[in-house]
């Protein structure tokens, strides 16, 4: 899951809430004496009395919080993920499968022909700021790129410091657009 995205899910016995990989999306969450979990993006969604509440957090980047209503029991990111582990071998079947990644870059020989590159990112959809941005950090220090989806800018007539603002007025007809643009330029 990447995002920002909190998730919220159930199969009817198990419900719960998730957090994407960037944790851009706040999920917030309240337990409370008479085991009631809720669960939201938004803080002050449901009124409780502060001394019911026996529990309350944040997710963080990856963290999911389930609700297993059969057993009774809420389960925190580490558990909840932990349980999932321990119900097969993943680690044996992994291991059977895997290479190890260091033994083949000691390989002299470029795994694509230069000529072939350009044409295979095309083909896979990467592009210039794909490269630059998100596998060559990767490549060269194995970081992830993290960032929002997009940046948000501040309101156009902000006055905050070394922010533009747009002039405060606007016309519809193109006629007098000019003479009152000139009018609002002098104003600034």
């Amino acid at each position: 899951m990447d995002g920002p995205a909190a998730l919220a899910f159930s199969d009817g016995v198990i419900a719960g809430s998730a957090v994407d990989r960037n944790g851009l999306r706040p999920c917030r969450y309240k337990v409370t004496k008479s085991r009631l979990v809720i669960a939201c993006s938004e803080v002050g969604v449901a009124d409780l009395d502060p001394a019911e509440v026996v529990e309350s957090g944040r997710l963080g980047p990856g963290e999911l919080l389930v609700v297993d209503t059969r057993r009774g029991v809420v389960l925190h990111s580490a558990a909840a993920k932990r349980e999932v582990a321990d119900r097969h071998p993943y680690e044996r079947w992994t291991s059977r499968v895997s290479c190890d990644l260091v033994a083949a870059a000691s390989d002299s020989e470029a795994a694509v022909p230069p000529q072939d590159l350009v044409p295979r990112q095309r083909a896979f959809g990467y592009g210039f700021e794909d490269l630059r941005h998100v596998l060559e950090p990767m490549a060269s220090s194995g970081a992830d790129a993290i960032w929002s989806m997009g940046t948000t800018p501040r309101f156009p007539r902000s006055r905050a410091p070394g922010q533009a603002s747009m002039p405060t007025c606007a016309s519809a007809s193109p006629r007098s657009r000019t003479r009152r643009s000139t009018r609002c330029a002098s104003r600034e």
